[in-house]
């Protein structure tokens, strides 16, 4: 009736996947080329102008892609992304 082994447990390493950070837009300024990174491909990208005006939607086969954004005015740009289930938002601006 006694304590003869006593064992602990480390925890090393944290692995944590977080969808959030595997959807990116760059660079931002952005020229002519706007690069999309989604955690789940085929998705559906729209840019948005920034009151609200749809630009024009794409369906993203790849999880990188580079979208033509040559046409677009100077200034910023909402982007809209469906990936999965999950629905992301950011924001950049077109030099």
């Amino acid at each position: 009736v006694g304590l003869d082994r006593l064992m602990f447990q480390f925890l090393t390493d944290v692995v944590q996947t977080n969808l959030s950070t595997a959807f990116k837009i760059y660079p931002n300024p952005a020229y002519h080329l706007l690069s999309v990174q989604v955690p789940l491909s085929p998705a559906t990208l729209s840019i948005y102008r920034i009151d609200g005006t749809l630009i024009n939607t794409y369906t993203i086969r790849q999880n990188n892609q580079q979208i033509n954004i040559a046409g677009l005015s100077a200034g910023t740009y909402m982007v809209k992304c469906l990936s999965g289930d999950k629905t992301f938002k950011s924001y950049f601006i077109k030099k």
